[in-house]
């Protein structure tokens, strides 16, 4: 269960607790769910054949997969773990349907994920 809270819309500047500057709050995922201490990065990408959007995010211990082609009720799809060790900064960036994730944790290199 992924736990999202409700959908709020953007009023005055704030959407319930947060601020949105003129964004809906849609729902949310939390880090506990994805056997994560902190998230640090986020990047999306549409799957060409069929329409699908993910959102990849950067985790203390790896990169996340979350399926938000609906935005309401996100589905977490699973956990690339870091090819090192755990470290407060993660980067992700899709080029041609492909990943690349690095890290300044030391020898993390690059990965690469289809």
């Amino acid at each position: 269960d992924n736990e999202n809270a409700t959908a709020m819309p953007c009023e005055n500047g704030m959407a319930g607790i947060y601020p949105c500057m003129g964004y809906d709050f849609m729902s949310n995922i939390s880090l506990e769910i994805m056997s994560a201490e902190s998230g640090n990065d986020i990047w999306g990408w549409t799957d060409e054949e069929t329409g699908k959007e993910y959102a990849l995010m950067g985790l203390d211990n790896g990169t996340a997969f979350i399926d938000i082609s609906d935005a309401v009720n996100p589905i977490y799809l699973g956990k690339l773990p870091t090819a090192t060790s755990a470290s407060s900064w993660r980067d992700v960036k899709v080029y041609d349907d492909y990943a690349y994730i690095v890290s300044e944790a030391n020898n993390h290199g690059v990965q690469i994920f289809d």
